[in-house]
């Protein structure tokens, strides 16, 4: 036995830290793009929740991984780092500082940290990317010593793979149950949202575009023009009026610039004529009325024209959004409000302020621009230590461009530009993180210097298995606590169904809050649930879940109308008086917080009960 463990130190232990190294950059390449595409057959919410717990998980291996490389390697490499690398550093550590910050001073340090219950993310979903982010580095720079790498090599494969769906599902070849339906024929690709296909779209397809002029091989250029082809159908058929507007404005950003430095004159102006006429085209067509007729191209031309509808169209929508959002972000411009608690904020907090909708019950949980996300979430020191990294990267990319004429600078930056203007139409999303940061991961990588390589001391080998058994054990209960128990608790909730006895979906859902202990909603829904019972016993036990929800959210509308429905019910069969009190009181706190149809309905109620 002893002579066995002796032979399997020397064979392969010796050579241990390359292997662990060629899993972490299996995991972390394709582990990035699993995430993207990662669902499960049920709703929305669900979907958006498995993207980003999987992500977590994939990032707990990873860092074991790590951990686990560094204990046990027997030679340290040395860098040099650049002045950029500095930089970026400060510009990271300032962001994460002012991160954790607006953390423990948000309107709700829980959801702030957790993420809101429609979106998990909060400072856990940033601490993750900042993990996958560090690894990234680490795995290009090893990378760029091994072999010359590319960054589009290692977007391309999820893009072709996200193109080709998209058009097998427009066709009418979808054979997955994909999460988000009644699109209306709008393309998703794998990602369940139209708008999250067409804002990775968005990003990428100006990138594309330039390749084909700075790629030499014939077969590739042939490739990758199948590739812009494919993304421009998928682009048209995502209906995504946000991606439009990003993809037309970066693109004629990025090219001019690109035909300009490379001395391309013809290119050049062929790209400012189609500028000029694209915009006579779309003059034409916001002056011209809506075309009625029912098919395709009319469909996509009247969402063209709605985006510049003062009133009721997309852009009209987002400005006025834009107006009411900035001044609820100016009464805490410091650290902002937390992450997430925008749909709190608005819900809870500000229904009879500047967030109120006209008529309807709509409360805003992204601001649609991720400038102005940040501010109303980390406030003045969030979005400029963001603002600054966005920038320097940027403008040190074209830089670098002009002075190496290295096609992977112009590539990055033509990321960042597309990254940097889709922001203004949109909010990040799970697949536009990993784009961005695994773009800054490359930069970083790409300008560190090899100097040497050193021996190490000799390391105890118990030490390290002990080292690496203990990182094991806790990062398997972090990769357990925050993503199997939350992805089982989902699945469990999403497949309750309204037609299975109540106490049983009663005891699913219990069983869902269990799992998932951070999930204040679940109060809430099992309060919902028992208080269909219709019994004494039931409705003093939705009453106990129900106030549990509204002692974490804060006095309002959800809790506290059902609550009020509850001693009503109680009411009218027992006639007391205290019940009565009971529920003029609910009503009361619930009208409070109450807008648009929903004020109505609890004015009618308290009306009602007055009368009897």
């Amino acid at each position: 036995m002893i002579y066995f463990i002796k032979i399997l130190k020397k064979r392969i232990f010796k050579r241990e830290t390359d292997i662990l190294k060629f899993i972490r950059d299996f995991v972390w390449i394709l582990g990035g793009s699993i995430s993207l595409i990662w669902f499960v057959p049920s709703g929305a919410r669900v979907f958006e929740v498995q993207k980003i717990f999987f992500f977590r998980g994939v990032v707990f291996v990873l860092l074991f991984l790590q951990i686990t490389i560094f204990v046990w390697q027997k030679t340290k490499k040395i860098f040099l780092e650049s002045k950029f690398q500095t930089t970026i550093f400060y510009f990271l550590i300032f962001w994460f500082l002012s991160s954790i910050v607006s953390v423990f001073l948000s309107y709700s340090p829980q959801i702030s940290f957790f993420g809101e219950y429609y979106r998990k993310g909060g400072f856990l979903e940033v601490f993750t990317i900042w993990i996958y982010f560090f690894i990234g580095i680490d795995v290009f720079r090893e990378n760029f010593e091994r072999n010359k790498i590319s960054l589009i090599y290692s977007l391309w494969g999820i893009f072709f793979l996200a193109n080709t769906y998209g058009i097998f599902q427009k066709i009418g070849f979808d054979p997955f149950p994909w999460a988000e339906n009644g699109f209306d024929g709008r393309v998703f690709s794998f990602f369940g949202q139209p708008n999250f296909f067409g804002d990775f779209l968005a990003v990428l397809l100006p990138i594309f575009v330039i390749l084909i002029f700075e790629i030499k091989n014939l077969d590739e250029k042939l490739l990758i023009g199948f590739s812009i082809f494919l993304g421009t159908i998928n682009l048209i058929f995502t209906l995504s009026r946000s991606a439009w507007i990003g993809f037309s404005i970066s693109t004629f950003i990025i090219l001019p610039i690109y035909f300009f430095m490379k001395k391309m004159k013809k290119s050049f102006f062929i790209t400012l004529a189609t500028i000029f006429f694209g915009l006579i085209s779309l003059f034409v067509l916001i002056l011209s009325p809506e075309i009625k007729a029912d098919n395709e191209t009319t469909k996509i031309l009247n969402r063209v024209q709605n985006i510049f509808q003062t009133k009721a169209g997309s852009g009209g929508i987002r400005i006025e959004n834009w107006k009411k959002i900035f001044e609820t972000a100016k009464e805490k411009p410091i650290f902002g409000w937390g992450k997430d608690t925008m749909i709190i904020v608005s819900r809870f907090n500000f229904a009879d302020s500047s967030l109120k909708f006209t008529n309807d019950v709509e409360y805003p949980d992204r601001a649609h621009n991720i400038y102005l996300d940040y501010f109303y979430t980390e406030g003045i020191f969030g979005l400029f230590s963001f603002f600054a990294l966005l920038s320097f990267s940027t403008f040190f990319s074209l830089k670098k461009f002009l002075e190496t004429k290295d096609k992977d600078y112009i590539i990055i930056f033509g990321i960042l530009i597309s990254y940097s203007v889709r922001g203004f139409f949109s909010f990040d999303t799970q697949p536009i993180n990993l784009i961005f940061w695994t773009t800054i991961s490359f930069l970083v990588a790409k300008t560190f210097s090899f100097i040497r390589e050193e021996k190490l001391k000799k390391k105890n080998f118990s030490k390290n298995f002990i080292i690496t058994t203990i990182s094991f054990f806790v990062l398997s209960f972090g990769f357990f606590a925050f993503t199997i128990l939350p992805i089982f608790a989902d699945i469990n909730y999403k497949n309750s169904s309204s037609e299975v006895d109540i106490l049983k979906e009663v005891k699913m859902i219990d069983e869902s809050r269990r799992m998932d202990a951070l999930e204040p909603m679940y109060e809430f829904f099992l309060g919902k649930k028992y208080a269909t019972t219709l019994n004494e016993e039931n409705l003093k036990i939705a009453e106990k879940f129900l106030l549990s929800f509204n002692k974490k959210y804060g006095e309002n509308f959800y809790g506290y109308n059902t609550i009020g429905d509850i001693y009503y019910f109680l009411y009218s069969k027992t006639k007391s008086l205290e019940y009565k009190n009971l529920s003029l009181q609910s009503y009361n706190i619930a009208l409070d917080s109450a807008i648009g149809r929903e004020k109505d309905s609890v004015e009618y109620k308290i009306r009602k009960i007055l009368t009897t």
